[in-house]
């Protein structure tokens, strides 16, 4: 997708209808699985069946709560974290998910 952004401003909100223009056709954007996140080379092996299948999957490497937060907001279909907790430089995924994820019934 190429989005065209008004000029001297830092973006726009989400929601906003501002113009686009597909690079791909639909039928192929539709078969394809986004993965917003940590980098994750776990999704290597995946991403080579699922092309068997005719079936893409991309990534947009952006960190993990920013991947935790676009798959709230359903801007993607998975994300990769790894949250480390400052205090004790654990990985938290759980509490991550807890708060910065989408919100569901196992909460």
């Amino acid at each position: 997708m190429l989005l065209t952004i008004p000029r001297f401003s830092e973006g726009v909100r989400a929601g906003a209808q501002i113009p686009a223009r597909a690079l791909r056709p639909l039928a192929q954007i539709e078969r394809t699985l986004l993965a917003v996140g940590s980098h994750d080379v776990a999704l290597d092996s995946p991403g080579r069946r699922l092309a068997a299948s005719e079936i893409e999957l991309v990534s947009a490497h952006v960190g993990s709560i920013a991947g935790l937060v676009a798959l709230r907001e359903r801007a993607c279909h998975l994300a990769g974290t790894h949250v480390l907790d400052p205090a004790t430089g654990i990985v938290q995924r759980r509490k991550a998910v807890r708060r910065y994820g989408p919100r569901s019934r196992w909460r």
